[in-house]
């Protein structure tokens, strides 16, 4: 009943315990481990297990753990790691160097005894070649053991002298695995006590070195006399000996002689003590060099000293090499201190100008382009060198050839050029004449076999014969500043990049706490560096990627190569930043350099993306249109459901992916075979196709158009992407329109009425009749570049734009009267009946246009009669009816007289009858005269 994680080691449980979750979420799954568990007697046990889910097994439902005890092979692995800890313990405590190299030669292991001797940096010889470290050894003897031992798998024991580190060497090679154990031993001084053994046989025998006796005293001025000399003294001084014997030493002192040191060799002579002594003596042409002398008293048979034995070597050349080693390990120092390349290349100039007593000197650096090298340092030494650079402050860059600094560019190579106030491409002769510059070297510094500087150097010295010794200095400076400079660039550029670079670049320790963090880092997160560096990586993790991210942060540490892993942080704003990392581990420092790369637009594109993508198959599948694609080879890759529905219904054909076209087009299309192969194969060279096609297969009778269009990768057409509708519906529909517009056109070209088509936007005419050209005069060709407004005379043009703006707000049938005006300058009265129609896609009217001029004019005559008829209405029931009106009052009078006869009366009545007929008549006539109008005309 006890929980598993209960006997797990603290430090392997939270390993185990994700292990035992990832297996209990994934049914079936197995996953292996190594882990300790805590034996019954209190002791932790190692075990390799495997997990697997068989919770879904109806006879387990469990989650089974297999183990084996693997601590003897665990104490093995442990004890191997200490006795390697131990062999490495051993062989960094030698006195002895070991260095170890591997089938090809190349640097695996090197102890510090070992790079004590070679006098270089581990990094700069691990995992090189041993002969491309040092190219000086490739023929010795030392490369003849190594070879032979690596070659013929043997043990070679050989001593051998390495010049350029001034080091014999005793060397004990072994071939080991496939390649050679090497153990180095320093004899150096050993084999100068055998050299000194053989310089007094050479005193005695061969007298090859420089050999001079003096006096014994005395000890003040002028001092011991000289009384023999050797041919080898000649050699070295160029005194012959007829030149100094009777005459005192000092005669080969001079200027640079150290006098402190003369003073202890004076206080030896003084103790009849031997010594030895180093000094810069002058030769007979007035040459400096260095000599080594041993002076030793010698005593008769009596014990008195009587003269003294100076055996002198020159060590000029050993003495420039250590001044040059100094010289290096001063400015290798230099390289390595915190501060700009500028500033530091300043101190480094001091140096070089005080190593030989040179009075100015100068660094020049290549543009960034290559187009120019400019001066970066410079430096003088007073009094001699004064006032020079005050003369030349214009002077800071040269392109190719230009000056000293270009002509090293341009060559290469070290060159020397004196009689600097007379010579033709030095840019500087005025300063060097007024400051005594003589001679000036150029010496040029070299990265990777590629000029990237020079370094000029200025003496008040004629010193060409002195030059051969300063080329081995001038070489080693060449490509140790190139290397220094170039790193330092480098260091400076990782710098910049360090923190300009808009992408996160830090390092983790194996602690998974932060140890260095750039200024991108501090932007994204919106912490301080110090609460950056104050916490585990861990806590600024999204929750739901931390476990994730623990395991993938385990493989980098456990060195297993991973391209790149994303996962989400959390910034102090509270806001999800995703980041995509890439990662290297450094073992050696136990570091992770790590860079991260803001991917949100990259997260936001691929979510609009896979929507883009749903919505895109949304409308793929849910489309009438039969949407499909092909490989290289012709052969279905993707089709909707659409497509897949008419190959079973019409082909009775089920697609696949994989299926070829062809077959199908072979079996039911194959009269249009060879046209198909054309149209793909228009497709293939890269054309986008539309075209419309009409398919019969059997029964089946359908229009379609195709849309093929290539599918690029890379540049390449890689398949094709086809869309196809079924355009039968359109298709019946346009030959319906096109019958419908053949009828139009017969019953529009025949009428006789004038017709005229016209677009209502530009009131252009888009088509006349036969009528409207016989109408008014123009061609068919002058009509059609016309508009409807150029028909109206211009001082009638105000109702023609009234007729097009009720036109544009009418949709119906309208109805206007206007006049126009013929090609021969005719005007007629129109009337014009119009209806919207859809030609040619342009929102037009189709227009009847009536000629009613004389018509108008039959009203007018009308209109003109009728103002005659009640004129004469109006006289009728004015003039007439008075006078009637009158008889009638008459008539009435007369009546009143009673002795009127009958007769009379009777004549009267008849009268006043046919007056109110005739009153009537009247009133009949004005009446209708009075109604008569137009519309009854």
């Amino acid at each position: 009943e006890t929980s598993l994680i209960d006997f797990i080691h603290p430090d392997d449980s939270i390993m185990v315990s994700a292990l035992m979750q990832r297996v209990a979420g994934n049914p079936g799954s197995t996953e292996s481990c190594v882990h300790r568990l805590r034996h019954s007697n209190g002791n932790y046990i190692w075990l390799k297990s495997s997990l697997t889910n068989m919770l879904e097994k109806a006879n387990v439902q469990a989650i089974m753990y297999n183990f084996i005890d693997v601590s003897e092979q665990k104490m093995t692995e442990l004890e191997l790691t200490k006795q390697t800890e131990q062999i490495t313990e051993l062989l960094e405590t030698m006195t002895d160097g070991f260095i170890s190299l591997d089938e090809n030669l190349c640097y695996t292991y090197i102890n510090g005894q070992a790079l004590k001797m070679a006098r270089k940096p581990r990094e700069e010889m691990i995992g090189r070649n041993i002969w491309d470290v040092f190219p000086d050894a490739v023929g010795s003897t030392t490369y003849e053991a190594i070879q032979t031992a690596f070659v013929d798998k043997k043990y070679v024991c050989n001593q051998d002298f390495y010049a350029p580190l001034q080091l014999w060497q005793e060397n004990r090679v072994y071939p080991s695995g496939g390649g050679i154990s090497l153990f180095i031993r320093d004899i150096t001084k050993q084999k100068k006590e055998e050299n000194h053994l053989k310089l007094l046989e050479s005193v005695i025998t061969n007298t090859t070195d420089s050999v001079m006796i003096t006096e014994a005293e005395p000890f003040d001025l002028p001092g011991p006399l000289i009384l023999y000399v050797n041919e080898a003294f000649t050699r070295m001084t160029g005194y012959a000996a007829a030149e100094v014997i009777g005459k005192t030493p000092r005669i080969l002192q001079g200027p640079k002689t150290d006098k402190e040191e003369l003073k202890r060799i004076g206080k030896c002579l003084r103790n009849w003590e031997r010594c030895e002594a180093t000094v810069i003596n002058y030769k007979k042409n007035g040459e400096e060099f260095w000599i080594n002398l041993a002076l030793s008293p010698v005593a008769d048979e009596n014990g008195r000293f009587t003269h003294w034995i100076s055996i002198e070597r020159d060590v000029t050349n050993r003495k420039s090499e250590e001044k040059q080693k100094i010289l290096l390990a001063e400015t290798s120092q230099l390289f390595n201190e915190p501060m700009e390349l500028n500033l530091l290349l300043e101190k480094l100039l001091e140096r070089v100008v005080d190593y030989d007593h040179f009075v100015i000197g100068e660094i020049w650096l290549t543009s960034a382009d290559k187009n120019k090298m400019s001066m970066v340092a410079k430096t003088t030494r007073p009094p001699q060198g004064e006032g020079f650079y005050e003369q030349t402050i214009e002077l800071t860059s040269f392109a190719k050839g230009e000056s000293m600094p270009g002509s090293v560019w341009e060559s290469g190579k070290i060159l020397e050029w004196d009689h600097l106030g007379d010579h033709p491409n030095f840019h500087c002769s005025e300063a060097a004449r007024n400051t005594d510059v003589k001679t000036v070297y150029g010496i040029p510094i070299i990265s990777e076999n590629v000029t990237i500087g020079v370094l000029v150097l200025g003496s008040n010295e004629k010193r060409s014969e002195e030059l051969k010794p300063l080329i081995p200095l001038f070489e080693r400076l060449s490509v140790h500043f190139g290397v220094e400079i170039r790193r330092k660039q480098l260091e400076e550029e990782l710098l910049q990049i360090f923190t300009l670079a808009p992408d996160i670049i830090c390092t983790v320790g194996i602690d998974g706490y932060l140890k260095k963090v750039n200024p991108a880092m501090i932007y994204l997160f919106g912490y301080t560096e110090m609460e950056l560096l104050a916490k585990p990586l861990d806590a600024f993790i999204h929750p739901g990627d931390l476990e994730y991210s623990k395991l993938e942060m385990e493989k980098f540490i456990a060195g297993v190569k991973i391209l790149s892993f994303e996962n989400r942080f959390v910034n102090r704003a509270g806001k999800t930043v995703w980041l995509s990392w890439t990662a290297h581990l450094n073992e050696r420092e136990g570091l992770l350099f790590c860079v991260g790369k803001n991917i949100d637009s990259k997260k936001q594109t691929e979510q609009l993306l896979y929507a883009s993508e749903s919505n895109l198959n949304a409308v793929i599948e849910n489309t009438d249109s039969y949407i499909y694609s092909f490989d290289r080879d012709l052969k279905f890759v993707t089709f909707n459901k659409e497509m897949s529905k008419m190959m079973e219904s019409v082909y009775h054909t089920s697609v696949a992916p994989g299926y070829p076209i062809f077959d199908l087009l072979r079996a039911h299309h194959a009269e249009d075979l060879q046209e198909w192969r054309e149209i793909y194969d228009r497709a293939f060279a890269g054309d986008s196709i539309q075209f419309e096609k009409e398919i019969t297969v059997g029964s089946y009778h359908t229009y379609n158009s195709f849309s093929i269009n290539p599918i690029w990768q890379n540049k390449e057409v890689t398949g094709l992407s086809c869309f196809v509708n079924d355009i039968t519906d359109r298709k019946r529909t346009e030959l319906s329109l096109l019958e419908s517009e053949k009828r139009y056109s017969e019953l529009f070209q025949l009428s006789p009425l004038p017709k005229l088509v016209f677009e209502l936007e530009t009131q252009r005419f888009l088509d006349v009749n036969e009528a409207a050209i016989k109408q008014y005069g123009y061609t068919r060709e002058e009509l059609l570049q016309m508009s409807i407004d150029q028909l109206s005379p211009r001082d009638n043009i105000s109702l023609s734009k009234k007729m097009m703006f009720d036109l544009n707000q009418k949709d119906g049938t309208a109805i206007h009267s206007i006049i126009h005006q013929k090609k021969n300058g005719q005007t007629i009265n129109v009337n014009i009946q119009s209806n919207p129609i859809t030609f040619g896609g342009k929102n037009a009217r189709i227009a009847a246009v009536n000629d009613v001029t004389k018509s108008l004019k039959h009203i007018h005559a009308i209109e003109a009669q009728n103002e005659k008829l009640k004129e004469i209405s109006w006289l009728q029931s004015h003039v007439i009816r008075a006078p009637l009106a009158r008889i009638m009052g008459l008539i009435a009078l007369l009546n009143v007289t009673e002795d009127l006869p009958d007769e009379t009366k009777k004549m009267l009545g008849y009268v006043l009858q046919s007056a109110k007929e005739l009153d009537e008549v009247i009133h009949d006539i004005v009446v209708k005269t009075e109604v008569i109008d137009l519309k009854d005309i």
